[in-house]
């Protein structure tokens, strides 16, 4: 079968579960951009200590973002709803 085909009737199914479950959709939405966020910011982190970017003057500034993605993936997994966030910031 070919994978456009999959994928399609994969959405299909993912939007029926939406509509029936918009409160537990939201939330899982939510939970994995958080994890998403934190797992950008940590990598962000570590590329700022690299060896590479120390001797750059983006070192700072890359740990600095990777510290607010952190922070803003903690938020989405415990306290905001990010498809609300998102949605409003649009």
């Amino acid at each position: 079968m070919n994978y456009m085909k999959v994928l399609g009737i994969l959405y299909i199914i993912l939007g029926i579960i939406f509509m029936v479950c918009p409160i537990v959709s939201a939330e899982v939405v939510s939970l994995i951009a958080g994890i998403s966020l934190m797992a950008f910011g940590f990598a962000t982190i570590i590329d700022g200590f690299s060896a590479q970017s120390r001797a750059t003057h983006l070192s700072a500034l890359k740990i600095l973002l990777g510290i607010c993605a952190v922070i803003f993936g903690l938020l989405f997994v415990y306290k905001i709803d990010a498809l609300s966030f998102l949605v409003a910031f649009q």
